[in-house]
């Protein structure tokens, strides 16, 4: 790791920092390990995320932390200012970018974030492999979890999308951009309309990225509960979530469940750990998240 005394510059970049854990966890963790490093946080303008992302180049940042719109828009910059990991283009999402040999390069955490956070909390039964997944929600976040779903080899992956156009969509991309090695898995779209779901047979895992109004929170977990069936497993990807009404249906039908909180905590761990090559201790980090939300 770079002498700390230099002060490298990191930075988060957002649409609505104010309200998110991201510095305070990550000025924790820095502090934690004794890295001296500046850390800032910026929140430009809707209309001017394109000239924010163009300066974080120039700027000299070693790395950055992306939340919310730009995890989209830095992975769609033409400008050439950084590379792409492979799953970054896969996925079209960036969640932190990291200098490497002067040039930023792009990555998404959040698959490998979700899938550390399975294995923390079901040990061997949060292999993704084999098992039968319905992703509910076809967003950016979607994605991601899709992404490395595939790549671990999950039997089926059921896609519901309310709007009945994302999921196909989602689907047909994920087939063209596929992982290289990865195990085969059926890839569909499932039917989702108001007040019913088909939902495939011998459905292992629910996993929702929460891409709807909140407003219909409520009315989603109500169409979903009697799909739900005890032992399986629901992950609901918003910070926070244990008090969603998803899974506080949920456990009402006995099934296990995992929020956001864990994959957001194991996502920053792993953008902290490609800046400063040194491990980050996830306990510090959740501590600090619970902290900040209150929880």
């Amino acid at each position: 790791m770079p002498d700390s005394n230099l002060l490298e510059k990191l930075c988060l970049v957002g649409d609505a920092v104010a309200g998110d854990p991201s510095h305070f966890m990550i000025e924790r963790a820095l502090e934690t390990m004794g890295v001296e490093w500046r850390f800032l946080s910026f929140e430009p303008p809707v209309d001017r995320i394109g000239d924010a992302l163009a300066g974080l180049d120039a700027l000299g940042f070693r790395g950055v932390r992306l939340r919310g719109v730009l995890q989209d828009a830095a992975a769609q910059a033409e400008d050439g200012s950084w590379k792409l990991t492979e799953r970054a283009i896969r996925t079209g999402r960036a969640t932190h970018l990291t200098r490497h040999d002067g040039v930023l390069q792009a990555d998404d955490a959040t698959g490998p974030a979700l899938v550390e956070a399975l294995a923390d909390t079901l040990g061997e039964a949060g292999d993704p492999a084999g098992k039968r997944v319905v992703l509910l929600g076809a967003g950016g976040v979607a994605r991601s979890v899709a992404d490395v779903l595939i790549e671990r080899g999950v039997e089926l992956l059921a896609i519901a999308d309310r709007s009945q156009q994302a999921g196909p969509a989602l689907v047909l991309a994920l087939q063209e951009r596929a992982a290289a090695g990865a195990r085969p898995t059926e890839v569909r779209a499932t039917a989702w309309e108001p007040g019913w779901f088909d939902t495939p047979e011998s459905v292992d895992w629910f996993i929702s990225v929460a891409d709807w109004p909140k407003n219909d929170n409520d009315r989603v977990a109500a169409t979903l509960a009697p799909e739900m069936l005890a032992n399986q497993l629901v992950v609901d990807l918003g910070v926070g979530s244990k008090r969603a009404p998803l899974l506080l249906k949920a456990v009402q039908r006995d099934a296990r469940i995992l929020d956001g909180l864990p994959v957001l905590v194991a996502e920053t761990a792993l953008a902290i750990e490609a800046w400063t090559g040194e491990s980050v201790d996830r306990e510090v980090l959740r501590d600090a998240a619970e902290e900040f939300l209150g929880l």
